[in-house]
């Protein structure tokens, strides 16, 4: 059977997560968390309340025959504690029973009978304690009112084993949902986990290139080892899930200095995020898969020099992110690093906000331009 699941996981970086829409579902009290403790309780809660609610009930009905009410009291406690503890003799068939078929015949099969033939001893019961009681009987059909009573309880045992099958039914299906929620819950964080993975490579090679370059020339490699060693710190801390745009901003004006030193003029770069936009939590690497697509485009188009312009602004509960770069739509092949990091993002934007998230990239003119919205939750 398959199972609702939220939009997005709770985490990252593979921790261990319990995807549901709210906790697992609780009967009078007791969670849905795993088996079989818990279902031990959840039998025991209803068992007690069922049968002191039976024996309530039988004091009224009984009291309405030949009975003082002494009398009626005494017999529908006495009753009721046999059915409290031939039921459980009928819990121990029955679970032996699950164990060995799932077919409903042959539960109602053992049911219908040993159902019966609980009624019938406890018909036998009555009979017993009422005389030693000394019930006279003189002015009621004796047979007739063991028949009805009997029926009765047997309509009682009878119910009672629905419940007992239905509720363990229903408990098999809560607990097989929880437990493909958490499975598919796992997968996704999983999969999150190595897509973001795949990210950092890519532009940790990127920057390396551009110290490379510059290798030789210590005026110049200084700040760029500088800005390279800010952003690798951002890399290595920033391990929770979600964080402030602002801080992935930051660090991508770290990486964009490093390309500064080593396109020098030939790059010009433009960050524009309002106040509330940079206060947004956003996904880890929401921005930097588009850098890397622009700086790709443009060293592509042979357009200099390059320029990047990264804007920011939250309209509504949506935050609009652009990353705009001069030249023209160049097509990548499948196995490029730029075709991979879009289709990360695209994937993990798809795994976190499903249809809520958009992703769009489309030449404009002598630009392309790359587009994020996401929710601004």
């Amino acid at each position: 059977m398959a199972a609702t699941l939220p939009p997005r996981p709770a985490n990252l970086n593979g921790e261990p997560v319990v995807w549901s829409k709210g906790p697992p579902p609780k009967v009078l009290g007791v969670s849905i968390s795993g088996l079989p403790g818990w279902r031990e309780k959840l039998f025991w809660r209803l068992q007690i309340c069922g049968w002191s609610v039976a024996a309530v009930l039988s004091t009224f009905f009984v009291a309405l025959g030949p009975f003082h009410i002494e009398h009626a009291l005494l017999l529908a406690l006495t009753r009721n504690v046999f059915g409290f503890t031939a039921t459980l003799g009928m819990r121990c068939v029955f679970r032996a029973l699950r164990r060995r078929s799932s077919s409903v015949w042959i539960w109602a099969l053992v049911v219908l009978p040993l159902s019966a033939l609980a009624s019938f001893f406890d018909g036998l019961m009555m009979l017993f304690v009422a005389r030693q009681l000394g019930v006279d009987f003189a002015s009621v059909s004796l047979g007739r009112l063991v028949a009805a009573s009997t029926f009765m309880r047997w309509v009682l045992y009878l119910l009672w084993s629905i419940l007992y099958f239905g509720i363990n039914y229903w408990i098999e299906v809560q607990h097989e949902q929880l437990r493909i929620a958490r499975r598919d819950a796992e997968n996704r964080t999983n999969e999150l986990r190595l897509l973001r993975a795949q990210v950092n490579p890519h532009f940790l090679f990127n920057a390396l290139t551009s110290i490379q370059a510059v290798a030789g020339d210590r005026q110049r490699a200084e700040p760029l080892i500088q800005a390279f060693g800010d952003y690798l710190r951002f890399s290595l801390e920033g391990r929770r899930d979600m964080l402030p745009l602002g801080v992935e901003l930051e660090a991508l004006e770290n990486y964009l200095q490093v390309e500064k030193v080593r396109f020098d003029s030939r790059l010009e770069y433009v960050i524009d995020a309002s106040p509330a936009a940079r206060k947004v939590s956003v996904p880890i690497a929401l921005v930097q898969p588009l850098v890397e697509n622009a700086m790709k485009f443009a060293q592509k188009s042979g357009i200099w020099p390059l320029r990047v312009a990264i804007r920011a602004s939250l309209e509504g509960d949506r935050l609009h992110v652009t990353v705009a770069n001069t030249g023209y739509w160049v097509e990548f092949d499948e196995s490029s690093s730029t075709g991979i990091g879009l289709d990360n993002l695209r994937r993990r934007l798809n795994l976190l906000f499903g249809a809520e998230a958009e992703l769009d990239v489309a030449a404009v003119g002598d630009q392309v331009i790359a587009s994020v919205i996401v929710p601004a939750s």
